[in-house]
């Protein structure tokens, strides 16, 4: 047996001194003892050394803030590190017991020069970080008066050694070291010492800077003949004029005088400009009106976010919308229109195909739901309208670079506002003439642009509100669970009978063989081909093969333990071909590359049956063609947006115990109560608890939601009267 092959446990003899001296002062002087006792002490095994340097490797390996590395510098050279040492530790806790002691040996070598170099950079990264900090004081405290045209001594200019320090930073450390950056913060935080004493003139210069735009935009307004707008731009201008020339010497009280000013003036302007706002576009000539009303914003420009703030001016809005009568006529319009509906809605983006006819006919829709579903709704910000023939449209928290959209859009895709094309967009989309609707108020069918888009406002409304997340859950809102393909594998294998029906299998490999064919592109005769090939083979004897024995040397060679992925794949290949088994040798094959590449060891790989807990004999025809098997793969989507629940009768037939379970989209998986889809409206409003709300909402606002439905009572209350269908 060579060395490599001897049982990590080590054995020693040592001689036991207490007993030896004993013995000597025994006898005398110079005199030997006559008995020598020995006994046999357990060292610490290679293993037991490299755990014994766990501690030291989970603190070596904690996760740092930055999340790009660059390609040089010691940032690179610490996640190098970390990613050798995590490697190391990866490999033996793969190999376990199995693993050689020459393996251990390296890896504990290389352990401790990586943690060693970790340690090092990591208190080198740590004092830079620590400079950037105090450089960082100084950016927050000069950010106010970069603009500001006050007194010079408040201003930082930028120096040559700013420049560098703003280089070393974007470069992640890599352009200068720690004394050097020490070197070039020196007179920053002297110009922080100086203008620290004054956090008051700080705070003071701060809010004039952020309030001097509105000031000059409404000193530039004209006060008419009305006494309070000619009040409040006396006040405002004096004010101003204080603030200016008495600047240098100001110590904030000169801009708590003028903020103030400015707040009389913004409400006295703002309530004049909102009167002759909602007086011009009470008028009798609409198209005058227009023309009044898009004169004054260009004077104020706040003036529409202003007009949206009561609900005088929303209706006056919404009012000179609809005197367009469905169609926008001049493209100086359609701008105005957009802006107006921007404002209206409380929008941020307002983008894509907005035409003449959809412009007017997105801001009625918009405007058929209560106010506080749009404008005074932060989980709507962005809405997109696209003129293609796609049939789906979405609602996303999140921003999407593709559409250009920041957080809280709604794309609206396919949906025509009418005519020749939206027939032709509802019949590609698959829309026209099908019976979509089911337990509504009247006929069955629903303009799709207005169905299309209260839909997705209504996923806006339930981000806002919650509702689904918090209420759900109960049966009157459909029962709602989240699933996981092993809870859904859990549940099939117990109510569709297959751990029943092989009662000698380990139901954790029936559980996962379900929870595999829930998968995409699953197919169940190569998953179960290698556990097939182990039947009549003797996983002993077919560890006995040579090609074992020079797997097992290959790995334990010290020139291979760092072996490159290439030199890995070519060992493989090498030793496939010293292949002798007539039977199983595909299972050695795949055992000697689990070993090579993944550190798999591969005794484990040539027992893989009994691993799995299967019997000797297995009818693996009958398993696969299992019905637990089929009804995986009909609760499972079909397609990128097809699913279970477009179907009412193949939902109800794949019920257990009353509840209907499925893939809602490509990574969730949901249930809810089968009882729930006696009141659906419609079929997609089963594909997940966020579809189920807002199908319900679109409805709603359409006119077509049956008294009886569980959402109505919600809905009422939050919608006045004058807007309940």
């Amino acid at each position: 047996m060579s060395e490599s092959d001897a049982p990590l446990t080590e054995r020693t003899r040592r001689w036991t001194w207490v007993v030896g001296m004993r013995d000597a002062l025994t006898l005398g002087e110079g005199s030997s003892p006559e008995v020598e006792e020995w006994e046999e002490i357990e060292l610490s095994t290679p293993l037991e050394r490299f755990q014994a340097l766990e501690g030291q490797i989970a603190a070596a390996l904690e996760p740092r803030s930055q999340t790009k590395v660059p390609s040089k510098g010691p940032l690179h050279d610490l996640d190098q590190a970390q990613k050798t040492l995590k490697g190391l530790s990866d490999s033996i806790a793969k190999a376990g017991e199995e693993a050689s002691r020459e393996q251990i040996e390296l890896a504990i070598e290389g352990a401790q020069e990586a943690i060693e170099t970790i340690n090092r950079l990591s208190a080198e990264l740590e004092r830079k970080t620590q400079l950037a900090l105090e450089f960082g004081r100084l950016q927050q405290a000069r950010v106010p008066f970069r603009e500001a045209e006050g007194p010079t001594w408040f201003r930082v200019l930028t120096t040559e050694a700013e420049k560098r320090e703003l280089a070393y930073i974007k470069g992640g450390g890599q352009s200068v070291g720690a004394r050097e950056q020490e070197e070039l913060l020196a007179p920053f935080r002297d110009a922080i010492r100086a203008l620290e004493p004054h956090g008051d003139k700080l705070d003071a210069f701060a809010q004039v800077i952020g309030i001097a735009p509105r000031v000059k935009q409404l000193l530039s307004l004209d006060p008419g003949g009305i006494e309070a707008c000619q009040q409040a731009r006396q006040a405002l201008d004096e004010a101003n004029d204080a603030w200016m020339q008495g600047c240098q010497a100001a110590d904030g009280n000169g801009a708590a005088v003028l903020a103030q000013a400015l707040q009389d003036a913004v409400v006295a302007f703002e309530t004049v400009q909102r009167g002759r706002a909602l007086t011009a576009m009470g008028g009798d000539k609409p198209k005058q009106s227009r023309k009044d009303l898009m004169a004054l914003c260009e004077k104020d420009p706040g003036l529409l976010s202003s007009l949206a703030s009561t609900p005088e001016g929303r209706a006056a809005m919404d009012d000179l919308v609809k005197g367009y009568g469905g169609m926008i006529s001049k493209k100086g319009d359609q701008a105005f229109i957009k802006e107006l509906m921007k404002a209206r809605f409380g929008l941020s983006q307002l983008e894509g195909d907005l035409t003449r006819k959809s412009l007017p006919r997105i801001y009625e829709i918009f405007a058929m739901v209560p106010s506080e579903h749009t404008h005074s709704n932060p989980a709507l910000k962005a809405v997109k309208r696209k003129r293609n023939f796609e049939p789906t449209s979405w609602y996303g928290e999140g921003s999407d670079e593709d559409e250009g959209l920041g957080e809280f859009h709604m794309v609206i895709q396919g949906a025509r506002s009418g005519g020749v094309l939206g027939w032709a967009a509802d019949m590609m989309a698959g829309r026209y003439k099908v019976t979509k609707y089911r337990e509504v108020k009247g006929k069955k069918s629903l303009n799709c642009l207005n169905a299309v888009t209260l839909h997705e406002i209504g996923h806006a409304v339930d981000a806002k509100e919650g509702f689904m997340d918090n209420k759900g859950k109960f049966p009157q809102y459909g029962g709602w669970q989240k699933e996981t393909k092993k809870s859904i594998a859990k549940v099939a294998a117990t109510e569709r009978g297959l751990l029943g029906d092989f009662p000698t299998i380990a139901p954790a490999f029936l559980e996962t063989l379900l929870e595999k064919v829930l998968g995409q592109d699953f197919d169940i005769d190569a998953y179960l081909a290698p556990y097939k090939a182990l039947e009549g083979i003797d996983p002993v004897a077919l560890g006995q093969d040579p090609s074992v024995q020079a797997t097992k040397d290959w790995m334990v060679n010290e020139a291979n333990i760092r072996a490159t992925a290439d030199q890995r794949k070519e060992a493989v290949k090498t030793i496939q071909k010293k292949i002798k088994a007539k039977k199983g040798k595909a299972i050695l094959e795949a055992a000697i590359q689990g070993q090579i590449i993944d550190f798999k060891p591969i005794d484990k790989a040539l027992t893989l049956a009994v691993d799995a807990g299967l019997p000797a004999k297995v009818d693996w025809k009958k398993l696969a063609k299992h019905k637990a098997i089929d009804w995986c793969k009909t609760v499972k989507m079909s397609g990128g947006e097809s699913g279970l629940w477009e179907s009412n009768s193949k939902s109800q037939k794949a019920a257990l115990s009353g509840r209907i379970y499925q893939q809602a989209y490509d990574s969730q998986w949901v249930s809810y109560a089968e009882s729930a889809r006696a009141k659906r409206v419609t079929n997609y409003q089963f594909r997940s608890e966020a579809e189920w709300f807002a199908d319900a909402y679109s409805v709603y606002y359409s006119g077509k939601l049956p008294d009886s439905h569980p959402l109505k009572p919600w809905l009422d209350e939050q919608t006045p009267e004058n807007l309940r269908p």
